[in-house]
């Protein structure tokens, strides 16, 4: 047999992905966001999720991931899988719409 070499597909879409304790962003989403702590932020009307760059408060963000168990029971936020988000320059924060996948 002979070998065979693996090439692991970079990808320019920028999502989140929720699983049960963490959202995951994608390298382009982390890049825009660009943030050591992160403050999170839920509408019921709308379901979306705003993923906001904090200052030393807040949830750490580590390995492109937030630990978001907490705050994904609180507001009873059950989804899960990869979500399309956007950048608000503005804001300087992640939209999620949670009605989308």
């Amino acid at each position: 047999m002979s070998w065979q070499v693996f090439k692991p597909r970079k990808t320019s879409e920028m999502y989140v992905a929720l699983s049960k304790h963490h959202f995951t962003l994608s390298p382009k989403a982390a890049n825009a966001l660009n943030a050591d702590n992160v403050l999170l932020y839920y509408n019921n009307e709308t379901k979306q999720v705003k993923i906001a760059k904090a200052d030393g408060e807040g949830f750490t963000v580590s390995k492109n991931k937030v630990l978001a168990n907490r705050f994904r029971s609180h507001f009873g936020i059950t989804a899960k899988g990869k979500y399309p988000c956007k950048y608000d320059e503005a804001e300087g924060a992640l939209l999620i719409d949670l009605l989308e996948e």
